[in-house]
């Protein structure tokens, strides 16, 4: 296996999304950043699953519940039905009336990394297409 060199892609705080009448936002600040009385929705042992164990840990909010797809969660957000910990690049796909805001009183930050190898990103390089011949050498056609 060649050397692999992981690059942090993005690390940024994870911010709550709700409806924007969403009793959320009439708490007062400590309670509002601890979620309490919410009930967070979040997806199913997936790259998020990190908010799951988070909410648990820091005990956040009153209950959670989970769903298999980002399209559902954000649509029950919308519904003023949850609220959610999402990363701040998906605030792009969120429903009209669905806002994000930093305010987690214990922050969140997931990194997201892309995992490389130098050796392969030369033979790989744009131009160039692999010829794999046998079972362990290959050649590179350009």
């Amino acid at each position: 296996m060649p050397k692999l060199i992981p690059q942090k892609l993005y690390d940024e705080n994870w911010q709550v999304t709700a409806a924007k009448d969403s009793p959320l936002w009439k708490l007062d600040e400590p309670e509002r950043g601890m979620l309490k009385e919410q009930t967070i929705i979040t997806l199913v042992n997936d790259q998020y699953d990190s908010v799951h164990r988070h909410c648990i840990k820091h005990r956040l909010g009153k209950r959670m519940i989970e769903t298999n797809f980002l399209m559902t969660q954000l649509e029950l957000v919308n519904a003023g039905l949850e609220i959610a910990i999402l990363p701040p690049f998906v605030q792009k796909q969120l429903p009209p009336g669905v806002i994000m805001r930093d305010i987690l009183k214990i922050p969140l930050s997931v990194p997201f990394f892309a995992i490389y190898s130098p050796q392969w990103s030369v033979l790989f390089s744009p131009g160039t297409i692999p010829n794999f011949q046998g079972t362990d050498t290959f050649s590179l056609i350009q």
